[in-house]
């Protein structure tokens, strides 16, 4: 007999998954750093620390909590520190380093 293969599912982003990341990216990229910089902290600084973190939640959160319904687990942290570094890092070469503004 041949085993039969799971075909392997890869979860879409639903509407409520893309509303979601659009408001993280609203939240993170415009309304908390604009919150910074009444504060003293600059614009950019602000959109560097706040906007990583902020869409690296929401894809996680979107994807273990919405998309595949698996919940908190160990995956959620790992995803969420990887996605998280690569973005900051990302974040950091595109606007400190002057690549984007």
């Amino acid at each position: 007999m041949k085993p039969e293969e799971q075909p392997l599912r890869i979860p879409r982003l639903s509407i409520k998954s893309s509303f979601l990341v659009l408001a993280s990216l609203l939240l993170g990229g415009i309304i908390i750093p604009y919150l910074l910089t009444l504060l003293g902290i600059g614009f950019k600084t602000g959109v560097m620390i706040i906007l990583p973190v902020s869409l690296a939640f929401s894809l996680v959160y979107s994807h273990y909590y919405l998309e595949t319904k698996q919940g908190f687990c160990k995956r959620f942290i790992v995803a969420l520190v990887v996605a998280t570094v690569a973005l900051e890092l990302m974040s950091y070469v595109w606007l400190v380093e002057g690549f984007i503004f």
